[in-house]
């Protein structure tokens, strides 16, 4: 009860407090295992688990992925955009 009260926060605790009978007990470190717990993390996390990308798959798209690599139609239709320079204009082709 001697240390010099400075912000609103500990004004605002210190009204709270006031009227209950309690110690305060400094741990240092290690000896206060609970804040250990909460605060200190014993391993850097590992960058690669971290870095994790996900996207949703629509039944669509592995139907059309299936038809431009399984059917013929679909296989001409690559071609073309490959070759074909006024295809070339409104497509681009990706593998």
């Amino acid at each position: 009860m001697t240390q010099t009260i400075q912000t609103p926060e500990q004004q605002k605790w210190l009204t709270k407090l006031v009227g209950y009978n309690y110690e305060i007990h400094y741990k240092p470190g290690k000896e206060n295992v609970v804040a250990d717990a909460l605060s200190r993390i014993d391993e850097q996390p590992n960058e690669e688990i971290c870095a994790v990308t996900s996207f949703p798959t629509s039944p669509l798209i592995l139907k059309l992925q299936q038809f431009y690599t399984t059917n013929p139609a679909g296989q001409k239709l690559i071609r073309k955009a490959k070759e074909d320079p006024h295809m070339q204009q409104n497509f681009n082709y990706k593998s």
